[in-house]
């Protein structure tokens, strides 16, 4: 792995933890996650699982793709929480949320990257000068 991925990702990992300590971060994730459910009502009628989890994720970053205050890495780190938030809020047995969260957990973040490689236009371009989830204010309207 490259020292820029390594350093992106190290980024994307301080900014999810920062998340659940800033009410602006909540509300985001809480727009964000409610844009996706209503998206997706018909996908998820049975559920989150292996075989729409691409699909929710494609959903999840198109939707955060139209916040065009947003670094990359904020987008990712934004998707990535707003994925979680899915699967923990989801009905489903605990051994397929234990088994789902085992796949997401080794393989959201690469497929990120890879579904933002295949068309990056499709997901919104990124702001170059934005360096905080603090610059969102007034973007999940």
């Amino acid at each position: 792995m490259s020292q820029k991925v390594k350093k992106t990702q190290k980024a994307a990992e301080r900014i999810v933890r920062g998340i659940p300590q800033n009410p602006e971060h909540i509300a985001l994730v809480d727009g964000v996650y409610k844009k996706v459910i209503l998206n997706m009502q018909e996908v998820m009628k049975d559920g989150v699982t292996v075989s729409n989890i691409v699909i929710i994720v494609d959903t999840t970053m198109r939707t955060v793709g139209k916040l065009k205050t947003l670094s990359g890495v904020e987008k990712k780190a934004l998707a990535i929480t707003v994925v979680h938030k899915i699967l923990e809020v989801s009905e489903m047995r605990e051994e397929d949320r234990a088994a789902l969260k085992i796949v997401v957990d080794m393989m959201l973040d690469p497929l990120i990257d890879q579904i933002f490689a295949i068309a990056p236009k499709l997901y919104g371009k990124v702001k170059e000068r934005c360096s905080s989830l603090s610059c969102l204010r007034g973007t999940t309207q």
